[in-house]
C-alpha cells in the first residue's frame, strides 16, 4: 500500500511542478508558498520548483513508508493543490 501512495505522490508532485510553471509563465500567478517562492527566485523556476520536491519525495521515502496514513495525507493535499492550479491553467486556455 505504502509503494502505492508513495508513486502517486511522486506524480503528483510532477503535476504540481508541470501546473505551476504553466501558471507562473503566464503571469496568472504567483507561489504562495515562501520556501518555494525564496527557491525560485534563487535558482529559477524549474530548479527552484523541482529542488524542494525532491527533497519531501526523499524524506517521504526514508521516513513515511511505514507510515502509510500519513502519505495517504500528503496524497489528498497534493490533490487538492493540483486541482486547483490546473483549473487555473484551464482557464487560461
Amino acid at each position: 500500500m505504502s509503494i502505492i501512495l508513495f508513486v502517486a505522490l511522486c506524480v503528483l508532485q510532477m503535476c504540481d511542478v508541470y501546473s505551476t510553471k504553466r501558471l507562473l509563465d503566464a503571469s496568472v500567478a504567483h507561489e504562495a508558498n515562501p520556501v518555494m517562492r525564496f527557491m525560485i527566485e534563487k535558482v529559477g523556476t524549474v530548479a527552484g520548483l523541482i529542488l524542494p520536491k525532491l527533497v519531501v519525495l526523499a524524506l517521504a521515502f526514508a521516513f513515511l513508508m511505514q507510515l502509510p496514513v500519513i502519505l495517504a495525507a500528503l496524497c489528498a493535499v497534493y490533490v487538492v493543490v493540483v486541482a486547483n492550479n490546473f483549473r487555473l491553467v484551464r482557464k487560461l486556455m
